[in-house]
């Protein structure tokens, strides 16, 4: 244990002491006060049950250090004898005589000091006053600063807006001119903040760039670069998968080419019955390829062979490279054959086109994205060799005699040009394709990336919604999430007019908790503490008890409400009886009993249930500005706990305006009588003891 907890503790103590202090001054309320207990031990700490969690920490200290705020002094600090050990060379004290105001103090021998307040120096004054002064500042620059940023960034940052914002005192007093010793402090800090400002735009653009060069080479680790595969099969077949979206685009090329290269032909005049059989043959088998392979997505309407073989094409990755590659060689059989027939190439003004539409041919091949980058690069070879030999074997003769007719002047001979032209596409395409196979595989990455990170942001969202439903009610979650505003510390409360209110506690946990060795120091009384507030928080997952809110646990008091939900589509509220959360409420005392019962014949236990409930007006709201706490406050939550604290084990208390709501909707009850309630006098009360049959 580190020696500067007590230290710590005891300057918080006197800091709030002191807040308070100047609260009771600006708001003119003499009676305000606050009274301050600290003690240093042992404690175990954590969460109990499965609904709104709240970290807390038990053991027999913290009942000391409760048992030293409630015989503490309105605006003092009151330390045990233990944080006196501590810090006894830091403050001056003087005696705390907590034993005289407190019997368990006073029975457990617990020597008790009060520290006096430290007495401040004008130059104490002047230095708070200036921190003040400098904090408020550049809170107000920081909030101008992140107004502009919002407005660069579209508004992100409200996707994590806090849960509250300024009172309208505060909000007002922000708006109020800078006096003159502010305008200076505000100048002194404007280089800081705009280069605070500067600097954290530079990072922001560096992260990106440097997240973009390693996109540019991250391919190096995951793929091989002569074949451009992905090492991990998965990722490779997800890439085929991908792909699959544009094999109908990119397949209809070599059907619209065949198609052009007729047209090009009829356009210059050659008008052979054999041009017209050989296209109309590839035309037909490219555009049937194509046409099966598109017809597939109709699959309603579509016979199921034909879907069947559709899918197979579309599909099934062997196949579709075939498919494929059978449009390639179709297009290039088309040309060579039409080439080879007698009197067709004789043409000689028109022999070079053959070239070209080969040119067209390599074009299309580049564009097949089902095949793989190999296979392409293989059709690409394969064109350029195709069409080379075809220039120095076939229409060599027409060339020459091309070149005497019209290029006696050149020195190099159209074939050759034709050839090196078909070499330097092939280079051109062979980087190009290689350059797409790599931004496509890339994306690829990218766009799994995203996925997963979307997939992992969904779930982490899931996840926190679930968090935020077990420490605030879904109303308040709803409100807090519909804020357009950035403000920290606006107060949310709520008043309701009937609300009920429900206290439930196990006196004698507090005889079977022990510290003791086979105890594990109180792990496990905690244990079962934990397992008995978590079977009551399944009671409370029973749709029968919709409209009841739990608030609490402290220590092995249940506390919850009913009647604070805005909004329910429960039958019994929107059809008929506005105290339909009172009876629900009164159901779940005694559902706890039944538990309980059922636990102590599992576990062997005595514990017995002490239940108080009371209905009435109530306000609502949140607390805390971080780790903000949900919580209700008014004269009905008081008397709930009193109800609860004068009642008996084993048994429901109620006052008399409770029992006259209950008694006529089917509930039995006993007179008790009149009890002493602390602050209240003597008041009929009467005991639940359960329902009509």
């Amino acid at each position: 244990m580190s020696e500067k907890h007590a230290e710590n503790s005891v300057e918080m103590g006197l800091t709030m002491v002191e807040h308070i202090q100047k609260v009771r001054e600006e708001i003119k309320v003499s009676c305000l006060d606050m009274r301050v207990g600290i003690h240093s031990g042992h404690v175990l700490a954590g969460i109990l049950g499965q609904r709104k969690w709240q970290f807390d920490v038990w053991s027999n200290d913290v009942t000391l250090a409760n048992k030293m705020e409630s015989a503490g002094i309105p605006g003092r600090v009151h330390i045990s004898g233990d944080t006196y050990d501590y810090v006894k060379g830091n403050y001056e004290f003087e005696e705390g005589g907590g034993a005289d105001r407190n019997q368990f103090l006073k029975d457990n021998h617990i020597k008790t000091y009060l520290v006096k307040p430290k007495v401040k120096t004008a130059e104490d004054e002047k230095t708070a006053s200036m921190k003040t002064l400098v904090n408020n500042i550049m809170q107000r620059k920081r909030k101008e600063t992140n107004s502009t940023t919002t407005s660069k960034f579209a508004k992100i940052s409200n996707a994590f807006s806090s849960t509250k914002k300024n009172h309208h005192q505060e909000e007002k007093n922000e708006e109020e001119i800078l006096t003159a010793e502010e305008v200076t402090i505000a100048n002194n800090t404007d280089i800081e903040i705009d280069s605070g400002a500067s600097t954290e735009e530079d990072r922001i653009n560096n992260m990106l760039q440097d997240a973009l060069n390693h996109r540019n080479s991250e391919l190096k680790d995951v793929a091989n670069l002569i074949t451009m595969k992905f090492k991990d099969n998965n990722d490779e077949a997800e890439y085929h998968r991908e792909k699959k979206i544009f094999c109908l685009v990119s397949l209809i090329g070599p059907a619209v080419l065949t198609l052009f290269s007729l047209f090009i032909k009829l356009a210059i005049g050659i008008s052979k019955t054999t041009t017209y059989i050989i296209f109309a043959a590839s035309f037909s088998v490219v555009f049937i390829i194509w046409f099966i392979t598109w017809i597939g997505r109709f699959s309603k309407v579509v016979p199921s062979p034909i879907v069947t073989v559709s899918s197979i094409f579309h599909y099934y990755g062997p196949v579709r490279d075939i498919v494929t590659l059978l449009c390639v060689f179709v297009a290039i059989a088309a040309e060579v054959c039409d080439i080879i027939l007698p009197s067709v190439y004789s043409e000689i003004e028109y022999s070079m086109y053959y070239s070209y539409i080969g040119i067209l041919i390599l074009f299309v091949t580049s564009n097949l994205i089902q095949l793989s980058y190999l296979l392409r690069i293989v059709m690409l070879l394969i064109t350029t060799v195709v069409f080379s030999l075809v220039n120095f074997l076939l229409v060599h003769d027409n060339y020459k005699q091309f070149d005497i007719r019209y290029r006696s002047w050149a020195e190099l001979r159209t074939s050759i040009i034709l050839s090196v032209e078909f070499i330097f596409f092939f280079v051109i395409l062979l980087f190009h394709s290689r350059l797409s196979e790599g931004t496509s595989r890339v994306l690829m990455l990218w766009k799994k990336e995203a996925l997963d990170n979307k997939s992992g942001i969904e779930s982490l969202r899931h996840r926190n919604e679930r968090l935020m439903k077990n420490i605030l009610p879904v109303h308040v979650i709803d409100h807090f999430l519909k804020m357009e505003h950035d403000d920290e510390t606006e107060l949310y409360s709520r008043s309701y007019q009937n609300v009920g209110v429900i206290f439930a506690s196990i006196p004698n946990f507090s005889s079977f908790y022990s510290e003791e060795g086979h105890n594990k120091g109180g792990i496990e009384c905690m244990r079962v503490l934990n397992e008995i507030i978590s079977d009551f928080d399944d009671v409370l997952s029973d749709p029968r008890f919709q409209l009841i809110e739990k608030i609490k646990t402290v220590n092995s008091c249940y506390m919850a409400a009913s009647g604070l939900r805005e909004v329910s589509n429960s039958p019994d509220i929107i059809n008929s009886d506005p105290w339909q959360h009172l009876v629900d409420l009164t159901d779940f005392a005694l559902k706890l009993k039944e538990k309980l019962d059922e636990m102590n014949a599992e576990s062997f236990n005595n514990f017995e249930l002490r239940v108080g409930i009371a209905n009435g007006p109530v306000v609502a709201g949140v607390i805390g500005a971080k780790k903000p706490h949900y919580d209700i406050w008014g004269n009905t939550v008081n008397i709930s706990s009193r109800m609860e604290s004068t009642g008996r084990s084993g048994s429901i208390q109620v006052l008399e305006n409770t029992y006259a709501i209950l008694k006529e909707r089917g509930f039995q009850f006993e007179k008790r009588g009149y009890v002493n309630v602390k602050g209240k006098g003597q008041l009929l009360t009467y005991w639940c003891i359960g329902r009509n049959k």
